[in-house]
C-alpha cells in the first residue's frame, strides 16, 4: 500500500482498511481553491453521516513549513499527509492524478477509483461524490 509522512512526522499507510471508501483530497497551502474547499469538508463532516468514508488530505507543498503553517491555521480534524515530488509520481499513476489541484478522488480499499473531480467542489457535488 501507499505510505506517506503524516502530520505527526510518521511514515504511515495512507488508507485505513476499516473504512469501505476513502476520499483523498490533494491540495497545497498556496492554492486558493484548495483553502476554500476546507470549510466545505468541515461542514460535511459535522453535518452529514459519512462514518463509512475516511477523509484524507495530502499536501503537495514543496516546503513542509508552509504545509504545517496551513495545518495550524485550518485546524482540519482528519488525516493529513504531505508528499514529495517523487512520491507524487506514484500517486499520478495510482490515483489518475494529473497534477492539478484541488483534486478529490474517492477510492475503495484496493485503491480503485470510484469517482474523481479536479477543481473546487460545492457541498452538493461533494455529497454526490461521497454517495457513489
Amino acid at each position: 500500500m501507499l505510505k506517506l509522512k503524516n502530520s505527526k512526522n510518521e511514515l504511515t499507510e495512507v488508507i485505513d482498511k476499516k473504512y469501505k471508501k476513502h476520499l483523498i483530497v490533494l491540495w497545497a497551502s498556496w492554492c486558493g481553491s484548495c483553502r476554500k474547499e476546507i470549510p466545505i469538508l468541515k461542514k460535511i463532516i459535522s453535518e452529514h453521516k459519512i462514518d463509512d468514508i475516511e477523509l484524507i488530505s495530502i499536501s503537495i507543498d514543496e516546503k513542509e513549513s508552509d504545509w504545517r503553517k496551513a495545518l495550524n491555521e485550518e485546524q482540519m480534524s482528519w488525516k493529513q499527509f504531505i508528499m514529495s515530488k517523487e512520491e507524487s509520481e506514484n500517486f499520478k499513476i495510482v490515483l489518475k492524478y494529473s497534477g492539478a489541484i484541488p483534486y478529490s478522488v474517492l477510492v475503495d480499499n484496493d485503491m480503485k477509483t470510484l469517482s474523481s473531480l479536479t477543481g473546487l467542489y460545492s457541498e452538493e457535488e461533494m455529497l454526490k461524490t461521497l454517495n457513489k
